[in-house]
């Protein structure tokens, strides 16, 4: 009952903090057009993978740490915020160097900005997970993505580019980023620079990894917006993010097993681990089918009536994301044995996959092609990794 009673809490604080950004999304495709809607997601693509990039696969480490019997919390997160100070430093000067030749937007400065106070706050998040202390990880949580709506809202009642929401947060990003450091600030050279290293080590190991969850949610827009148009993508985006909610689920979901996780196996209760694998997937499979008979209604009554005509696209991208929920259920065994890097090559088997496949299909199919293409990529990551669990078996279950 206890079990039950913590993750209802993080799949209801969870489900509160995902809201916003379909909201976001549902409110720029109802009052703007379809282009501007597909401009936005463009936009959120490049902060998504800045954020990627700065984060580097650091919260996995950090989980990872503060799930130990014995830790230094101020140790651990100190060296997690220099680290993603580093990363951000190095993405300045790559974006600086490629300013002078392409001249790019400027919002890109003030995207970089945001992503990394959000991934200083991705950070602290992950300590009140770990600590299961779900009033502060619920706060947090809605700071960030509630603003980000508001700063929308506000653009969209004063009639301002989207592109000014950047602006908009900046400050507020920043101050609960510099409060998050201040508060945990710990400095002990040594300690730090051994902490940096493991950290750097463990995110460069993953970092084909990291990109290529980056570009399961671009590759397919991307290739939409060349192989066909930007109005496409918006309508395309709408429903990507209406199917996005299952994936938020299984991520919700992940708040607390990843955790709950790591402890059993600390503790060598596997019986449990892999019963709390079966019934990740199962809930993924329920809400799935639930959510795509509730999702037409939705789509009837609150969406403009060009978009019921791509309602086909979400039962394979749902599909799709299931299997992503099943990716979730196991790949936290791979973290556990501290070795990231084996999922380089599955993730580069799978995003291949999704590339070409969308290439081909899109060409050949239109923009469902888009729509299996992420199916197919989803469903080679999930196979892939559960052959490394069969094959890294005894290090897990030692």
């Amino acid at each position: 009952m206890n079990m039950l009673k913590k993750i209802l809490s993080y799949l209801l604080s969870d489900a509160l903090n995902k809201l916003f950004p379909f909201l976001s999304v549902f409110f720029i495709a109802k009052f703007l057009t379809a282009a501007d809607t597909g401009i936005y997601s463009l936009y959120i693509l490049y902060y998504t993978f800045i954020y990627s990039m700065i984060l580097m696969g650091i919260s996995s480490k950090v989980m990872i740490l503060m799930s130990k019997a014995e830790y230094n919390e101020k140790l651990i997160l100190t060296s997690a915020y220099i680290t993603c100070l580093i990363n951000f430093l190095i993405i300045l000067i790559v974006i600086k160097i490629a300013d002078i030749n392409l001249k790019l937007d400027q919002t890109i400065y003030t995207i970089l900005f945001c992503a990394l106070f959000f991934a200083i706050g991705q950070i602290k998040i992950i300590s009140y997970r770990v600590k299961e202390n779900i009033i502060s990880f619920a706060s947090v949580n809605l700071f960030f993505s509630g603003l980000l709506f508001i700063a929308i809202c506000i653009c969209l009642k004063f009639n301002i580019e989207l592109k000014f929401v950047w602006k908009i947060l900046i400050f507020p990003y920043a101050l609960v980023g510099f409060w998050f450091v201040k508060k945990d600030f710990y400095f002990i050279f040594n300690e730090i620079v051994k902490e940096i290293n493991s950290y750097i080590k463990f995110g460069v190991g993953q970092i084909i990894h990291i990109l290529s969850s980056w570009g399961r949610v671009a590759i397919d827009k991307i290739c939409v917006l060349f192989m066909i148009n930007i109005t496409v993508v918006g309508y395309y985006s709408m429903i990507m993010s209406l199917s996005l909610i299952v994936s938020m689920f299984s991520q919700s979901l992940n708040n607390y097993f990843s955790v709950y996780l790591f402890k059993m196996l600390s503790i060598g209760n596997y019986r449990k681990c892999i019963i709390s694998s079966i019934i990740f997937s199962i809930s993924i499979i329920c809400f799935s089918l639930l959510f795509v008979f509730i999702c037409r209604y939705f789509i009837i009554f609150y969406l403009p009536v060009e978009y019921l005509k791509y309602y086909y696209l979400l039962p394979i991208i749902i599909c799709g994301f299931c299997f992503q929920g099943f990716y979730l259920s196991i790949v936290n065994y791979i973290f556990y044995i501290d070795k990231s890097y084996l999922l380089n090559i599955p993730s580069l088997i799978s995003i291949t996959v999704m590339f070409v496949s969308s290439v081909i299909l899109i060409y050949f199919f239109g923009v469902v092609g888009a729509a299996l293409a992420l199916f197919f990529s989803w469903f080679i990551q999930f196979i892939l990794i559960l052959k490394l669990i069969i094959r890294y078996k005894d290090e897990i279950f030692v």
